[in-house]
């Protein structure tokens, strides 16, 4: 009742704004703070519908159209058309669509690299509203970490990697220190790190990708535990340990598995528990859960005997808890989470009759 008393405001703040920029303005600003709560990749807070995220950033886009250019000054124009497009190239590729959120992205770069050349005095004011990595460089860093992300998408990991180094390598190079420096300054690095070591997975080299996102998890636990009320970096906290531990089975590293799922599995259930409704929370616990499956299934590949089992039944019953999620939001929603239960599934189900035959044959190998 309260998004659908909201949709009429907003309709009918629209309609109310035509002959007032100002209005209009804040119309839009409305419009995209609706847009990041109703689902956004990056934020925080969000409900994961990404469809519905998309209409409202859409709706901001076509109202701020209408208003003049630089209005009502350059930074702030400047800043809602980046986060207009922002939102609406990140949904687009979560609703199954990179191809137009590259399109879009790219169009967000050279608006960007506009204004660079055109208002280089007013830089140091942009920059200077906010220590968030996205004020700088006229968010053209930023946006090569989304355009990077589209790019993996895509299956294109060269071009990932490339977008990925070339705003990702100069932070890491520049000394930060977990411990003393800045919020913004500690997460940019850790993001950094990350992605780095996506982009290096998917290209199959996943020694240094190891390595980069044991980095990430290391900055990751420093976040939270310098930060502990961010949910952001509780988020990163998840996504980064099921990683870890998922990188670390490919590899064959398998000594300290259990702990690293356990670690995975508890920071997914205290995010969840922050707020149970919370559609993107869910996700990335369900997310930690697959990734914990299948590392316990890639170490039973180079395990024998009862300890094979061992290592197939944990994923089974991983498998089986993420199967059996009923998440309480819109069955509607794009969920990148549980987009992945159904490969979960056609899993457990291969899994299930390999666990049989392996404790049968273990069965009669006991009995002889």
């Amino acid at each position: 009742a309260m998004t659908r008393a909201t949709s009429k405001f907003l309709d009918d703040l629209s309609v109310d704004a035509s002959d007032s920029p100002a209005l209009r303005l804040l119309t839009v600003r409305m419009l995209i703070r609706r847009a990041a709560a109703q689902g956004s990749y990056f934020a925080a807070n969000t409900a994961g519908d990404f469809r519905l995220s998309l209409q409202s950033a859409l709706r901001a886009r076509a109202l701020f159209a209408t208003l003049p250019k630089n209005y009502p000054d350059v930074r702030t124009y400047f800043n809602m058309y980046y986060d207009i497009e922002d939102s609406i190239a990140a949904s687009q590729s979560l609703t199954g669509d990179p191809r137009q959120a590259l399109e879009t992205y790219l169009t967000l770069e050279a608006f960007c690299e506009e204004y660079m050349d055109s208002y280089p005095r007013d830089r140091d004011d942009v920059e200077s509203a906010d220590e968030d990595p996205a004020t700088r460089d006229w968010g053209l860093d930023l946006l090569n970490f989304r355009i990077g992300h589209v790019y993996g998408a895509l299956g294109d990991y060269e071009s990932q990697l490339k977008r990925y180094e070339a705003s990702a390598l100069p932070v890491i190079a520049s000394g930060i220190n977990i411990e003393t420096d800045s919020k913004w300054a500690v997460h940019e690095l850790s993001v950094c790190h990350a992605i780095l070591s996506n982009a290096l997975e998917n290209l199959g080299r996943n020694e240094e990708a190891l390595e980069h996102i044991g980095r990430a998890l290391e900055i990751s636990q420093m976040k939270v535990h310098r930060w502990p009320n961010d949910a952001r970096f509780a988020r990163d906290l998840v996504s980064t340990t099921a990683r870890y531990a998922l990188l670390s089975a490919r590899l064959g590293h398998t000594d300290n598995l259990a702990e690293l799922v356990d670690e995975a599995l508890r920071a997914g259930q205290a995010l969840v528990a922050r707020d149970p409704s919370n559609g993107a929370f869910r996700d990335d616990y369900l997310s930690a859960i697959l990734d914990a499956g299948e590392a316990y299934e890639l170490a039973s590949d180079s395990a024998t005997g009862q300890r094979r089992i061992e290592l197939l039944r944990r994923a089974t019953e991983l498998w089986s808890l993420a199967c059996d999620d009923q998440p309480t939001a819109n069955q509607d929603m794009v969920s990148p989470g549980r987009d992945r239960v159904a490969e979960a599934r056609a899993k457990l189900t291969e899994a299930k009759a390999l666990l049989d035959q392996l404790e049968s044959r273990s069965e009669v190998a006991t009995n002889d």
